[in-house]
């Protein structure tokens, strides 16, 4: 059988999927330090309403869920423009590409927090009385499956650990994907497999969530809305949508996303929640915003004004902002006096602890990640490729 040869691709960087990066990973650092810097206190919180105060500082679990999407979609999107269609996939250059991408940081992520954590540093060290499980977090985490060890112990790693779960699903979805593509070949079969995800999402997130850490981080409860977003990337590359059909398409998404996101209540009243539907809602949301923003790249301008370049910024290198603010969050929180933040610095700290989690995934990027990315995936076959790929596919985790 010959080998299917791999294609350059165009571009795909896209201003406005950028944005949505930016707001995600934004939101997962909030929740962050909310939990343990309350905004409540701030002289600022008395002038946001409920709505959104739950919007800015405790939306980081749907922000990982628009991160699963935006994932599918992108991996899908590069899958079919290197190999024409799904079913000329070449799993060991799948993998090797997911190698280049991830291991990096992962890797140093994992040694530098064991280090910490053995050396008893404030912030990583475990609470006292409880144990700290370092071997089985840093197997958990080289292997992709955090997320079910802290199922199983019925809590959370100590430190900065738990932000891998959303990883190890990921990863668990990669490692099958292009062998469920060799095996199925259609597309019309592949986006049935796809859908199958999408149902058992809710019913993973209900029935078989036994406690809280396994509802919402178990394989099913987020591979649901990774397929969502390769279902996308399919529909796209099969018609397109332009001119007004893709402006409903952007229309209907972010109604969808604002009623989960911004409308909660709305959700509860549905009772969607209580159904495990609510992230399904969001997801399906996310995946038309991302289908109309692909179809339509001249939107990207309208994105084009100093707030949205602000998160087109940090979601340019996202993936790196979230594995390294645990690492700026936590000794931050350390240094703060033991009587805590007056009220008046509580706005403040916030602004600080984002802007140097920025800075900070930033420069991991530009100086480690990305040279280490190009570099892994120069060689072997399709070689003449890789170092263009390297470039155009920063960021698509």
């Amino acid at each position: 059988m010959p080998t299917p040869s791999v294609s350059p691709v165009s571009p795909i960087r896209n201003g406005l999927i950028d944005l949505l990066r930016g707001w995600a990973v934004i939101a997962v650092v909030l929740l962050h330090i909310q939990i343990r810097v309350p905004f409540q206190g701030s002289d600022l919180a008395g002038w946001l309403s409920k709505r959104a105060y739950n919007f800015l500082f405790w939306s980081g679990q749907q922000g990982v869920i628009v991160f699963f999407v935006i994932s599918g979609f992108l991996i899908t999107t590069v899958s079919l423009q290197r190999w024409g269609s799904l079913d000329r996939i070449v799993p060991g250059d799948f993998y090797r590409f997911r190698v280049a991408r991830l291991a990096p940081c992962l890797l140093l992520f994992v040694a530098l927090h064991a280090a910490l954590q053995w050396a008893g540093v404030a912030g990583f060290a475990p609470e006292p009385g409880s144990e700290g499980h370092l071997m089985l977090a840093v197997i958990s985490a080289l292997t992709f499956w955090l997320n079910w060890a802290e199922a199983m112990l019925g809590s959370y790693l100590p430190g900065g650990w738990d932000v891998l779960w959303s990883l190890s699903v990921e990863e668990a979805f990669y490692l099958g994907f292009p062998l469920l593509c060799l095996l199925l070949r259609k597309p019309g079969r592949i986006i049935a497999a796809m859908l199958l995800f999408v149902v058992l999402g809710p019913f993973s997130r209900t029935v078989l969530g036994n406690n809280e850490i396994w509802r919402d981080h178990a394989y099913l409860s987020g591979m649901g809305e990774i397929a969502m977003g390769c279902i996308a990337a399919l529909l796209v590359h099969r018609s397109g949508y332009q001119g007004r059909r893709a402006g409903w398409l952007l229309t209907t998404g972010l109604a969808l996303m604002a009623m989960v996101l911004y409308f909660r209540g709305w959700t509860f009243k549905l009772g969607l929640p209580a159904l495990g539907l609510d992230m399904s809602v969001l997801g399906l949301g996310t995946a038309l915003v991302l289908v109309a923003c692909h179809s339509q790249p001249a939107w990207g301008r309208y994105a084009d004004w100093l707030p949205g370049r602000v998160l087109q910024w940090f979601g340019r290198h996202s993936y790196e902002v979230y594995l390294s603010h645990m690492f700026v969050l936590l000794p931050l929180v350390a240094l703060l006096p033991g009587n805590g933040l007056a009220s008046v610095w509580i706005a403040p700290f916030y602004l600080l602890a984002v802007v140097l989690c920025g800075w900070v995934g930033h420069g991991l990027a530009q100086y480690f990640s990305m040279p280490l990315n190009k570099r892994l995936r120069q060689g072997g076959p399709g070689s003449r490729f890789k170092t263009t790929l390297a470039t155009k596919e920063v960021g698509n985790g």
